[in-house]
């Protein structure tokens, strides 16, 4: 299976579009997808600058579909059932509140808020915030998130894909996939 997954995620171009799309319709937070790239170019011998130029682009792409999804449908989106079945109410009155009091900056914020990326991004859009300064905050968050993530994959995942690889991946793709089942489980019985 880890096989399979590496053979898929290996790909740049399958790897731009999961990138593009995580948050909007890939189940998969930006922090796994930067680290995997940065794991691959470490242990292809590829260049981390692609790699990290290729999930930035990818990142890119992901954040202005958000804003042009609130700066378009604006509240209409918002308002939804269709949105609200994907992100929590709570969600977006706190993006709201965040761009409210930040502005331009709450873009920036945006980037290391977990869980908050698209929500943030799309009240950002649909608030008003210009695309110039969408964009200047989104790059320059951008810039260094994705360098970090992708740095932190080229020296640490090679350990760990060794001892993925050496345990045949199942053992270990289990436990991760168990750990990752019960933090959602929790999660949705706090809320």
């Amino acid at each position: 299976m880890t096989d399979a997954l590496a053979a898929y995620a290996s790909n740049p171009f399958a790897l731009w579009v999961a990138c593009a799309l995580c948050g909007i319709g890939v189940p998969l937070p930006e922090e796994v997808l930067a680290t995997w790239a940065g794991m691959q170019a470490q242990a292809d011998g590829r260049g981390l600058i692609g790699a990290w130029a290729l999930v930035g682009s990818g990142f890119f792409v992901r954040d202005l579909i958000c804003w042009t999804l609130g700066h378009t449908l604006g509240e209409r989106l918002l308002a939804s059932d269709a949105l609200r079945r994907i992100v929590p109410a709570a969600r977006i009155e706190r993006a709201r509140g965040i761009v409210r009091d930040q502005g331009g900056r709450a873009v920036l914020l945006g980037r290391v808020m977990i869980g908050m990326r698209s929500a943030m991004f799309v009240v950002a859009g649909s608030a008003g915030i210009p695309l110039s300064t969408f964009i200047a905050y989104d790059v320059l968050g951008l810039c260094a998130t994705s360098a970090v993530l992708v740095g932190a994959g080229a020296v640490l995942g090679p350990p760990l894909l060794g001892v993925m690889q050496g345990a045949s991946g199942a053992p270990v793709l289990a436990v991760v996939l168990l750990v990752i089942a019960v933090a959602v489980w929790r999660s949705r019985r706090a809320r």
